[in-house]
Order: C-alpha cells, then structure tokens, then sequence
C-alpha cells in the first residue's frame, strides 16, 4: 500500500512539473508557457508562402492569425473583417404588374469588394466569400393608382427565403415612400441571392426613378446595400 501511494505521489510531481514548464524557443530562460525571442526587428513567427496569392485565398488580399471564441488558433481574415460591400441602384422607373417579377439593378454605386458579383439582379458569393451578409433593400415607391398592395421579398438559389416579405399599400394619387426590407444571411461561394415583387392590380404601382433637380441629387429608383463580415 505504502510503495503504490509513493509511486501516485512521484507520477503527480512528475506530471505537474510538465503541465507548468515553460518552453523557449531562441531563449534559455523562458518566462511564459511558451516564449518566443527573435531578433529586434525581426518577426518572431514567419508562415512561409501564406500571402496573398496563397490558392485557398486568391481573393482576399489579407492575411491574419486570430484565436476565435473556442481558443482555436486560425490563419485567415481577422474575425469581423469586411469581406464585401457594394451598392446597387436602378436608375430607371420600374412598373410592377401583378405577377412576380425580378427586380433589376443597373449599377454598381460602389462595386464589390472581390467576394461578391453582380449579374442584373442575382448577387453570387464568389470563393473564398463565405461569411455573414446583409442586404439593405430600399425601393422608392410610387402609387399610379390609390388600390391594393405591393410586396417584395428575398430569394436564395431561386427559392423563396421564409419571412423576408414585405407588403405595403397606400391610399393617395403619386404618394412617394422609401419601404426597406434588410435581412442578414449566412452564406458561402456558389449561393444566389435575388429580389421579387408583385402587386394586386398591376401597374398600380412602380420603382420611380427621381431625376437630379437643381441642388437635389437624383434619387435610384430601387437602392440595395450589401456588406458582408466573415465568420468562424
């Protein structure tokens, strides 16, 4: 009994004096778990060929080491960091028929960033895009006739994402309203995103272009604002 408690003690000793070593790496008298002691100057940890034109990023022109909620050491984007903004307008009025309709967009305001495209009115996640995004829709509304409804909502790979509708309806002759919808997405490279919208009695309403006048800029017909953070 006495020779089995000695040997628990000793493996115990033995075992914490390992769990609180310290490591060094270019020093003799490390004072951290792990210390590393380069050359004044000179980064302490170089990771050889991670860069820019490393393949698993082709398209991001940034490169990090993060620790992430789960204390997981990551080489990539920093946590939170921008992957994407662009902003779209239609600078055309846009009548709305009864049936459901593509929303258009005819120009790139402030093009993408390199993890998002534009194609008319599908938004595509290019490789090494995946993350978080949100999309601010925001179309200028005009009533032709004072009956009925108008509606639009989100689209993912062509399918219908639940609860993104947004209904609206005036009683007024040319009343004007700026009606959002804003959703946030978890996507990845390949996923489509897209805008519909369709009203009760076509034509009665329409996306109104507004010219410049003066010292009023013009003001886009649909506006949609996308920007994208990645995620671990």
């Amino acid at each position: 009994m006495k020779k089995q408690l000695s040997f628990k003690v000793v493996l115990l000793l033995f075992v914490s004096g390992f769990v609180n070593a310290q490591v060094g790496i270019g020093t003799t008298t490390p004072t951290r778990a792990l210390e590393v002691n380069a050359p004044p100057g000179e980064p302490p940890i170089r990771f050889t060929n991670l860069n820019s034109t490393s393949p698993n990023e082709t398209n991001i022109n940034l490169k990090s080491v993060v620790v992430d909620e789960n204390g997981d050491l990551w080489v990539g984007r920093p946590k939170g960091s921008l992957l994407s903004t662009i902003v779209c307008s239609l600078n055309s009025d846009f009548v709305v028929g009864s049936s459901a309709m593509d929303i258009p967009f005819d120009t790139d305001d402030l093009p993408a960033t390199g993890t998002i495209s534009r194609t008319g009115g599908n938004f595509t996640i290019l490789a090494g895009g995946d993350g978080l995004y949100t999309f601010a829709l925001q179309p200028q509304i005009t009533t032709t006739t004072p009956s009925g409804y108008i509606t639009f909502w989100a689209l993912k790979n062509g399918v219908t994402i639940p609860n993104t509708g947004v209904r609206n309806s005036s009683t007024g002759f040319n009343d004007t309203q700026v009606v959002p919808l804003i959703i946030t997405l978890s996507l990845v490279a390949g996923d489509v995103i897209s805008f519909k919208t369709c009203c009760t009695v076509a034509n009665n309403y329409k996306f109104e272009y507004t010219s410049a006048s003066g010292v009023i800029p013009a003001i886009p017909a649909v506006i949609i604002d996308i920007k994208g953070y990645n995620v671990f």
